[in-house]
């Protein structure tokens, strides 16, 4: 789509997709393909908004990949599954020319990678596992230079979807501590060092956010129907220290609940309510 989303156009061929990601522009795009139940599938990238497609790397099974805010920084990573529901394990790949080379990261050993995704300037990488579905699960790692060294941080747990806001100063992740346990949301605000518990546990399959991490949306999935599938949106909040603001017209009124770390969340609003310029009245629930 190129306006927005209010039309869309197929573009190459159907194909096992299972991620894509492009520039800030829109120009350059990355897709990574799972490939088939006979072999894996290749990544490609477009330098013309979707036009044409050039697949490039090994055939693997990949499955998820980002993008730097110029396309120039990509990361993808091999992991989740195959068409035929095996478990697929592999290492995290990093781009410095826009997907022309690939280089394998944290190759001490294979895992289950479960997500992956790169900050705006492209320094920060961070990807996880779930070794395997198997307790006490895997682990949460991080790289400030690039993709070229990578640490490990945050608790041994079994994470399954992750997304990054472009500033890089916020990480939500899905995860659980058990095999049988619900998905959960945590998030993170000093790059995985630490995390809290944002409760509210169903099948997540996706994040995404805004480039500054104010708003973020996740899509939750189940196979079978009434499981609280379905996208659900942050409920939007002050920022801490004194560059959050909050304006209205007269007559406005809210209501504020505290969320911890410094910040308030807004419950109720009515009448046109704007957090640091951003009209949030139309999304919450008004006040009869």
């Amino acid at each position: 789509s190129t306006n927005s989303g209010q039309t869309w156009q197929s573009h190459d061929v159907q194909r096992n997709w299972t991620g894509i990601a492009c520039s800030a522009d829109g120009r350059n795009l990355v897709a990574v393909d799972n490939g088939t139940n006979v072999e894996g599938g290749f990544i490609y990238i477009s330098k013309d908004r979707g036009e044409t497609w050039t697949p490039t790397e090994h055939e693997r099974t990949w499955h998820f990949v980002d993008s730097s805010a110029d396309g120039k920084v990509l990361a993808a990573c091999v992991g989740e599954g195959n068409v035929k529901g095996d478990m697929a394990f592999g290492y995290v790949y990093v781009s410095r020319d826009g997907g022309v080379t690939w280089k394998a990261c944290l190759t001490d050993a294979p895992r289950r990678w479960t997500g992956v995704a790169l900050s705006g300037d492209g320094r920060v990488l961070c990807a996880i596992n779930d070794n395997g579905r198997v307790a006490p699960g895997g682990q949460f790692f991080v790289s400030l230079d690039g993709g070229e060294t990578w640490n490990g941080r945050g608790p041994t747990q079994i994470w399954c979807r992750l997304g990054m806001a472009k500033s890089a100063g916020t990480i939500v992740a899905a995860v659980r501590t058990n095999p049988d346990e619900i998905q959960q949301l945590s998030i993170s605000h000093d790059l995985g060092e630490t995390w809290r518990s944002m409760g509210l546990r169903v099948i997540w399959s996706d994040l995404a956010s805004s480039a500054d991490g104010r708003r973020w949306i996740a899509s939750a999935g189940h196979s079978k129907p009434g499981r609280e599938s379905g996208l659900y949106q942050s409920i939007p909040t002050t920022q801490p220290g004194a560059h959050g603001a909050i304006t209205g017209a007269a007559g406005t009124e809210i209501e504020l609940r505290y969320a911890g770390e410094g910040q308030f969340r807004i419950t109720r609003a009515r009448g046109r309510v704007e957090v640091d310029g951003t009209v949030i009245s139309e999304i919450l629930p008004r006040r009869p």
